[in-house]
Parts: C-alpha cells; structure tokens; sequence
C-alpha cells in the first residue's frame, strides 16, 4: 500500500516476552505497513524490534503488565482524516465490556478504537458508533489462533479492518 491515498495500519497486542511472533508480523509487512501499533503487554521485545528494524514506524501504549515502560497509557491520533484512539483497556475495564471504552471514544471523537488485554481478537462496528478492534494476542490467545490486525484506510475515508492469524 504505502502511497498518498492509503494509510496500512498493523494493530497488535499482549505479546508478553515473546519476540518472535512480533518479527514474524514485521517480516511479512514492512513492505506495505505504514504504521505498526503494540496495544501494551509487550513493551521489552516492541523495543527489541525498534532496534532490529528501525525503519519501520512504530507506536505503542503501555499494559497492565509493562510495569517500568515510558509509554503513555492511551493516545490518540489522525491518520488518512481519521481519529484513532487507542489503549491497552485495563483502565477501561474491558473484560467487562466496552461501554467505558465505548463513552470516552465518544468524547474523543475517535472514529476507529483500539484496544488489547482481553487476549481475545474481536471487530465490531455498530451503526452510528466507532468501529472496535482487539486484534487478540499474538503469544497468548484465549481462544483460537494468535491473531493481529490490518488496517486500511483508503483515499475515500472508508476503514477496512480485518483479523488475521499468525
């Protein structure tokens, strides 16, 4: 992808000590990501592969479990005219459901939320609300495959998301 009118995002999340799937993720899209996202819970090896692969864009938010990391725990940001919050979702109480997520994307504005620690992978986009992302976890998933998502935001606005397995 990588051109003026698509924006490729790589959403992953809660890789917890294991490097490998991470290079396993960057390996297969360096060449058509223009941004990778870690949603928390894997903070040592994401800096791991900002050292192997500095060319890439990367960005991450801190998790529950990444106890000395500088990252902050949520952001927000404009890519393709797109408002993209997002956050590990432990202080949002997200095993619980996604209603307070839901309540500050709104006051936010987000158009698109990301978010992790559940360690289950799930898209949904209800009429008139933001469209939700957990990609899953790509070392521990609940249930299913390790999983990541893609990300596409094209030229016209519209989001095309997807999960895919590892």
């Amino acid at each position: 992808m990588n051109n003026s009118t698509n924006t490729r995002l790589i959403v992953l999340s809660d890789s917890h000590g294991k490097f490998s799937p991470l290079e396993q993720i960057v390996l297969r899209h360096k060449a058509n990501a223009d941004l990778f996202i870690h949603l928390g819970d894997g903070m040592e090896e994401w800096e791991q592969v900002g050292f192997y692969y500095p060319e890439i864009a990367r960005m991450a938010v801190r998790g529950n479990c990444d106890f000395c990391s500088p990252e902050d725990a949520e952001q927000l940001i404009i890519l393709g005219g797109k408002r993209i919050f997002f956050t590990h979702g432990h202080l949002y109480g997200v095993k619980g459901g996604t209603g307070q997520l839901l309540d500050t994307a709104k006051e936010k504005q987000a158009d698109l939320v990301l978010f992790g620690h559940t360690h289950e992978a799930m898209l949904s986009h209800p009429s008139g609300e933001p469209y939700f992302m957990n990609p899953g976890s790509v070392a521990r998933p609940r249930s299913g495959h390790a999983s990541y998502g893609v990300i596409d935001i094209t030229a016209n606005g519209v989001i095309v998301a997807n999960l895919a397995k590892l």
